[in-house]
């Protein structure tokens, strides 16, 4: 039917947007974890006492971070 066409179009349109807001959500998402097991990586050079006492330190650290970006006020 040609009077449902213009419809039809607007919500392939919304999907594809939806599609690739989706897809690029994903792929930060896979950029930020390869980046996570690179330095963790590279941080198990480290010797052992200190590869808990920075694990200790990047855990209170992004805890702080991620408070001061979501307490309100």
């Amino acid at each position: 039917m040609e009077i449902f066409q213009p419809v039809i179009d607007f919500f392939n349109f919304v999907g594809s947007l939806l599609n690739t807001i989706k897809e690029g959500i994903i792929g930060l998402i896979s950029i930020i974890g390869s980046i996570i097991n690179l330095l963790i990586s590279i941080t198990r050079i480290l010797p052992s006492p200190l590869y808990p006492c920075l694990l200790a330190f990047l855990g209170l650290y992004s805890t702080i971070f991620i408070y001061k970006i979501f307490r309100k006020g």
